[in-house]
C-alpha cells in the first residue's frame, strides 16, 4: 500500500523525466500498483509471487511446444493472459523457465518466473529487460 503511493509521487516528481519503464519484484505485482501504473501510462514489468493461482499458469504451460528459442541466459519464455484474484482484468504475462544446474541428465528440471507486463515487446527481450531492472 505504502509502495504505490511512493512510487506515484516519485512518477509526480520526475515529471517529464521519468523511466520509459518500471520494472520490479514480486512485491510490486498487486492490483493497486498495476492501476497506479496502468493511470499513468507507465509501461511496467513486474515479476509476479509464487501463488497458487500463479502455479497453476504455470503447470498449464509445461505440455506446450511453443516456448522460444533459450536467450544468453538459457531463459525460455511463452506468454499468456491471467487474471488473478484481486486483479479487475485480464493482463499479459510472460513466463520464464530456466533450466536448473546440476540436474539428472535424463530430466528436465526448471526455475519458473512470471512477469505481468502491458509492453509489447517481444518475448526474446524481456528476460534481459527483466534482468537489467536494477540498472
Amino acid at each position: 500500500m505504502h509502495a504505490k503511493a511512493a512510487l506515484g509521487r516519485l512518477l509526480d516528481e520526475l515529471g517529464d523525466k521519468r523511466p520509459a519503464m518500471v520494472r520490479g519484484d514480486s512485491g510490486y505485482g498487486n492490483e493497486g500498483v498495476l492501476l497506479e501504473l496502468e493511470g499513468r501510462k507507465q509501461a511496467y514489468l513486474l515479476r509476479l509471487r509464487q501463488t497458487a493461482n500463479v502455479q497453476r499458469l504455470v503447470a498449464r504451460q509445461f505440455a506446450r511446444s511453443d516456448w522460444s528459442r533459450a536467450d544468453s541466459k538459457g531463459c525460455q519464455m511463452v506468454e499468456d493472459q491471467l487474471q488473478l484474484q484481486g486483479w479487475s482484468r485480464r493482463r499479459r504475462v510472460v513466463i520464464l523457465r530456466q533450466r536448473i544446474k546440476g540436474g539428472i541428465a535424463r530430466e528436465r528440471l526448471w526455475e519458473y518466473a512470471v512477469m505481468v507486463s502491458d509492453m509489447a515487446y517481444p518475448l526474446e527481450a524481456v528476460g534481459q529487460l527483466y534482468r537489467d531492472r536494477a540498472d
